[in-house]
């Protein structure tokens, strides 16, 4: 059953300068289901689902750490406590390419419903992020830009191979920082600019970050540019939303 939504903000500061913007989190969608018997049951767990939206101005969330994200509160205005004892995460969908993002998606399920008298519901806990602001680059020119070539650019070194597994003349380039920091990539030759597609991001057991790339072709005599995020701070955004309900009693909505 799909609840009746009001939106509701919430600011959080964030140290990063005196003038930062406020970061807001907007309620998008809440679902409560029921419990149904019967093979339909299996796929239709009973609980509660909210799902919001984290957005920040002028700065972007890079990287988020599920494990410090916690609920530390959820419970509806009757004072039922929804985590009923229980720990209950975010859900905060993987940023697979580490590309910088400036909405966030949050969602969290409790297995347990709030009271039918019930009117709203409190959600009360934490983010960790990692955000970045502003972008810098660094370039080199008429570099040698095809499989087995390393080329460097400013502090980063590109490995250029083959993609395994793919037909053409694609290149697979990777990039090895020790921080979230690569913002993107651009390949040149001679003035045209050459099709560049952000693939993956990969931690490293070292504490290192793999950026990949695949680049549509080689050239003789590149120019080539790393974006870099000129500021990278991580932070913990509290998160204190109240959410309207939108249901009265069965005796009055009767009426």
């Amino acid at each position: 059953m799909k609840l009746p939504v009001a939106l509701f903000l919430l600011a959080a500061s964030l140290a990063i300068a005196a003038d930062a913007p406020r970061p807001s989190i907007q309620v998008v969608s809440i679902e409560a289901q029921r419990k149904i018997t019967g093979e339909i049951g299996r796929f239709a767990p009973p609980g509660l689902k909210l799902v919001m939206q984290m957005r920040l101005a002028n700065v972007a969330v890079v990287d988020v750490d599920p494990t410090a994200s916690k609920v530390a509160e959820l419970t509806d205005d009757r004072g039922t406590d929804l985590l009923d004892g229980k720990s209950i995460p975010f859900t905060i969908p993987k940023n697979k390419d580490g590309e910088a993002a400036e909405v966030m998606e949050l969602t969290l399920r409790s297995s347990k419903l709030p009271s039918p008298e019930a009117n709203e519901v409190r959600v009360k806990g934490s983010v960790a992020v990692l955000l970045a602001e502003g972008t810098k680059a660094v370039q080199t020119r008429d570099a040698s830009f095809k499989a087995g070539e390393k080329v460097d650019v400013g502090p980063y070194t590109l490995i250029v191979r083959r993609p395994g597994g793919t037909v053409g003349r694609s290149l697979l380039v990777e990039i090895t920082s020790n921080s979230m920091d690569v913002a993107g990539l651009e390949v040149s030759d001679g003035g045209t600019a050459i099709k560049v597609q952000r693939i993956g991001v990969n931690k490293l057991s070292n504490g290192d970050v793999r950026f990949a790339f695949l680049v549509a072709r080689a050239a003789e005599k590149a120019t080539v540019k790393v974006m870099y995020h000129a500021k990278l701070l991580r932070t913990t955004v509290p998160v204190d939303v109240k959410v309207g309900l939108g249901l009265g009693t069965a005796e009055k909505d009767g009426k």
